[in-house]
């Protein structure tokens, strides 16, 4: 953490300010996600994005940990539905859980089309 020394009035005071990841690092680290992580974790669609699970707007510290990052695809509307439930200014803090709860749906539906005893 970067330490600032701030003189408020007369008064000087220690700030501690979280430091925050480049945008560099925040490329990298979005690409090596989608390296690693190419499906989409809802549909497991190819080409997904690397979704950020805390936004960036409100954990800027957190924007290049491998962490909160979480593949959704933009074609068939997963990041938008799923990772902001409709409109890009939603939070949805259990994301991950929801992603792999539609991709379990998903598979379910997959085999039972197959003909396949669960």
């Amino acid at each position: 953490m970067k330490r600032i020394m701030a003189n408020l009035k007369g008064n000087t005071k220690l700030l501690i300010q979280p430091s925050l990841p480049s945008p560099w690092e925040v490329s990298k680290a979005k690409k090596e996600h989608r390296r690693l992580y190419p499906a989409c974790a809802a549909c497991g669609g190819p080409k997904a994005e690397a979704h950020h699970i805390k936004p960036v707007s409100w954990y800027p510290e957190k924007a290049a940990d491998a962490d909160n990052l979480l593949s959704l695809c933009r074609k068939q509307g997963c990041h938008l539905r799923i990772g902001h439930g409709g409109t890009y200014s939603n939070y949805i803090p259990n994301v991950k859980d929801t992603a792999h709860g539609v991709r379990g749906k998903l598979d379910q539906r997959i085999i039972l089309r197959k003909g396949v005893d669960l």
